[in-house]
């Protein structure tokens, strides 16, 4: 682009669109940097939980049971600006909001005590996803979570997963017989992404055994709506009736 742009040097803004691209490139690769380093931070700070085993398996995660059902989800952007606002924090929110939690001390971490419950992280899966990416998402779902729980977070855990080849990780470190969160934003608009999803939650069901399933999202075909609890999208809720 560079090399095309210098074609045109009698034009005033050329030189200066070359620099701009420069500029572009050079900021690209801090970002990079700033992201290497933050997970690099972050493993080390996980690595003091013995009982993890990173090197072989995903976190584990104690069992743990929860006094009442939310009554509320919040989105956690939401709830940093006013820690009162909902019982139940959750991060079905675009990953740059939250990947901040990687590099977080110990003091930021507990600060989520403060709310009665926390849905564990929930760095995305996408099915297009290369399939290291995936894991390694599903990794920094359980490191995070780990940390919270030993600081003496309520949590509780959020199940994600991709394609079925997923399931070989996905699940691995979640208590079973336990309330469990399922989020099924999006799963609806392709047919793909309905079987994928139904594939992931019969899947979820048959390994963890939940007490409680906290289903954020629409309502899909065949759920356990006997142990499920409900919980509208409500930013795009505003957004389409414009409230």
């Amino acid at each position: 682009m560079a090399r095309q742009l210098l074609l045109f040097d009698d034009h005033p803004c050329s030189t200066g669109m070359v620099d701009y691209v420069s500029r572009h490139e050079t900021q690209v690769k801090r970002n990079k940097d700033s992201y290497r380093k933050r997970m690099d931070n972050a493993l080390q700070r996980v690595c003091k939980f013995d009982t993890m085993h990173i090197s072989t398996t995903m976190p584990t995660l104690r069992p743990y049971e929860i006094e009442s059902v939310p009554k509320k989800l919040v989105p956690y952007n939401v709830w940093r600006s006013d820690h009162s606002k909902g019982d139940c924090v959750h991060f079905f929110i675009n990953d740059c909001m939250f990947i901040g939690l990687l590099n977080a001390s110990d003091d930021e971490l507990h600060e989520l005590a403060e709310a009665r419950y926390v849905i564990t992280p929930d760095f995305s899966q996408y099915a297009d996803m290369p399939p290291g990416q995936r894991r390694h998402n599903c990794l920094l779902n359980r490191m995070v979570a780990a940390r919270m729980q030993s600081l003496g977070v309520n949590i509780i855990v959020n199940a994600t997963w991709s394609t079925p080849d997923s399931f070989a990780y996905c699940f691995d470190g979640l208590p079973t017989g336990c309330p469990i969160a399922i989020n099924s934003n999006g799963a609806r608009r392709l047919d793909t992404s309905k079987y994928l999803w139904r594939r992931g939650y019969e899947e979820a069901i048959r390994r963890l055994r939940p007490s409680l399933i906290l289903r954020y999202g629409p309502k899909m075909e065949g759920e356990r709506e006997d142990v499920s609890v409900y919980y509208e999208n409500e930013h795009l809720m505003r957004m389409r009736h414009g409230s």
